[in-house]
C-alpha cells in the first residue's frame, strides 16, 4: 500500500530500503491491480492479463501452462536472463483446465518460494531453511535471499531478474521483533476514507438499511465516474486520457441502477428525499478532503 511507504510521502512511514529502491530504480505508478484478490492479483502481476483472460482464481483453479509460458519470468529466462523467485507464490500451474497444478520451481534458476500461505517462521519454509539461523523471520530471510542472488548474478555476464513476494502483511500479522522499537511513542492518524465515511451514514434497520446501502453505492459510482472525466480532461498522456474517457463513457449511467433498485424497498418520494440528504452529507465529506490523493473511494 502506498499509505505505508515513505517514498510516497506518507507521514511517519519508515521504509528506507524500499525508498532507496524507488529512488535508484523505477516505481511502476501506472500499474493497477485489476482484481483485489490474492491469487488472481498475483497472476495479473505475472501475466499482465485480466482475470477473465487468465482464468485463474479461487473458483477456476490453477493457471494454464500456456499462459504461464507468457509470464515475464518465463519470457526473460527464454531471452537469457538468470531468474529467481522467493516468498509466497500464490498460485499453481497446470496443463489441464480445472485440475490441480504444481509450483513452477524448475522454471526458475534459483527458487525460494513456498506453497500456500508460507510461514513467518523461516525454518518452516522448506526452500528458505538455510537462512533460518541468521534470519528467523521470513521477511529478512527473503531480503538475504535477494542479496545473495544479486551478488552471485553480478559475478556472471548474464542479465538477471529477481522476484520477491513477501508474506507480510498477511494475517495473522507477525512483525519481526527486531523492529519493535521503530515506531515506539509515535502516533498515526487514520487515513481518510470516503467510502467508509459514507457507509457510516447507513441506517441500521430494514428497509431503511437496504435503501441507504444502494444509495451510497450510487453516490460512490457517480463520484468515481466524475473523477474519470476529470482525469481524462487533465492527464497529459493522451493514451491514458483516452482510457479514462472510455471508462467515463462506460460508467456514466451505472449510478442510476442503484437508485432504481432502492425503489424496490421504498416509494419514489422516500428514495428521492433520502438521496438528497445523503448527497448533502456526501458533499460535506468531499469538502473535508483527504490527506492523500485518491482516484476511487
Amino acid at each position: 500500500s502506498t499509505y505505508s511507504m515513505g517514498c510516497y510521502g506518507t507521514p511517519g512511514a519508515k521504509t528506507p530500503n524500499l525508498d532507496k529502491l524507488a529512488d535508484d530504480g523505477i516505481v511502476f505508478d501506472n500499474h493497477y491491480d485489476t482484481t483485489a484478490i490474492c491469487m488472481a492479483s498475483r497472476v495479473n502481476v505475472m501475466t499482465g492479463m485480466f482475470e477473465y483472460k487468465s482464468g485463474c482464481n479461487f473458483d477456476h483453479g490453477a493457471l494454464l501452462r500456456v499462459h504461464w509460458q507468457k509470464t515475464y519470468p518465463m519470457l526473460l529466462r527464454e531471452a537469457g536472463y538468470r531468474t529467481a523467485f522467493a516468498g509466497k507464490f500464490g498460485f499453481e500451474v497446470t496443463n489441464i483446465p480445472g485440475k490441480k497444478g504444481v509450483l513452477p520451481e524448475s522454471d526458475f534458476d534459483v527458487w525460494g518460494g513456498g506453497p500456500g500461505q508460507t510461514s513467518y517462521n523461516t525454518k518452516q519454509n522448506k526452500s528458505m531453511k538455510q537462512y533460518a539461523k541468521d534470519y528467523p523471520h521470513s521477511s529478512r530471510s527473503y531480503g538475504a535471499f535477494g542479496r545473495d542472488f544479486v551478488v552471485e548474478s553480478a559475478k556472471t555476464e548474464q542479465p538477471f531478474c529477481l522476484s520477491i513476494s513477501f508474506k507480510a502483511p498477511h494475517h495473522p500479522v507477525q512483525p519481526d521483533p527486531m523492529f519493535d522499537d521503530i515506531f515506539r511513542e509515535m502516533t498515526f492518524s487514520k487515513p481518510g476514507n470516503y467510502g467508509r465515511q459514507l457507509n457510516d451514514l447507513v441506517r441500521k434497520t430494514e428497509p431503511a438499511r437496504a435503501i441507504d446501502r444502494l444509495l451510497v453505492a450510487s453516490l460512490i459510482e457517480a463520484r468515481s465516474c466524475e473523477r474519470f472525466y476529470l482525469l481524462a480532461e487533465h492527464v497529459e498522456d493522451k493514451e491514458l486520457a483516452d482510457f479514462y474517457a472510455s471508462l467515463f463513457e462506460s460508467e456514466a449511467r451505472h449510478h442510476t441502477t442503484y437508485v432504481r433498485m432502492a425503489k424496490y424497498f421504498g416509494d419514489d418520494e422516500t428514495v428521492r428525499l433520502r438521496l438528497e440528504e445523503l448527497s448533502a452529507l456526501e458533499t460535506e465529506i468531499v469538502n473535508r478532503g483527504d490527506p492523500l490523493p485518491r482516484m476511487h473511494s
